[in-house]
């Protein structure tokens, strides 16, 4: 079993944290403070918002325990 690793990242106002189908999915993340907004382009056909995450929320977690690429970008806001 490989050595799990926890770890904090800051991300600047308007910084993507990861970007839709990206490859690279071996992390997800927990907010430990400040806002971000998740879309996804299927979204877009229907005109839905993004979806507002904010302390205590969770992301990627989904991409990250099945090894697939991203299915949204998550800004910081």
């Amino acid at each position: 079993m490989p050595d799990t690793k926890f770890g904090v990242a800051n991300f600047k106002k308007n910084a993507y944290i990861y970007i839709e189908d990206q490859e690279d999915s071996e992390e997800f993340y927990i907010i430990r403070s400040g806002k971000v907004i998740e879309t996804r382009s299927a979204a877009e056909l229907t005109n839905e918002e993004g979806n507002e995450l904010s302390s205590g929320d969770f992301f990627g977690v989904l991409s990250c325990m099945a090894k697939r690429p991203r299915i949204g970008s998550v800004q910081v806001i």
